[in-house]
């Protein structure tokens, strides 16, 4: 075989698999009080960069490559790292925290209670 045939056979190898490892997420936040999806997520790299966001219905994110990432679904909470150990599809379902509020109301007499997802706990 000729030298032509064996560069042109390494060109399209190294075309195929020499790229990045490319990484489609797709995650899915559910509001636990109301069972709607939510779309706001930050996705963060290894040096805290923002790597990608959403706030549409459209939540898949491709990231560069592999490894270790954070992401965030409440600007107030600390994110949370998820690591892809390879290229490929992957898709988690996550639920917000229920949320449990202390309201004291200013009246006489003083009053307060807890509210559970907005109701009375």
């Amino acid at each position: 075989m000729s030298l032509k045939f064996y560069l042109i056979l390494l060109t399209l190898f190294l075309s195929l698999f020499g790229k990045a490892q490319t990484v489609s997420y797709q995650p899915v936040l559910f509001d636990a009080c109301t069972m709607e999806k939510d779309y706001s997520i930050w996705i963060f790299g290894k040096d805290s960069t923002l790597e990608n966001f959403s706030q549409d219905t459209s939540s898949l994110f491709t990231l560069p490559d592999t490894g270790t990432y954070y992401i965030n679904f409440i600007i107030l909470e600390p994110p949370f790292p998820v690591h892809f150990s390879a290229s490929g599809f992957y898709s988690d379902t996550f639920y917000s925290s229920f949320k449990l509020e202390h309201v004291a109301y200013i009246c006489s007499p003083p009053f307060a209670e807890y509210l559970y997802c907005g109701e009375k706990a």
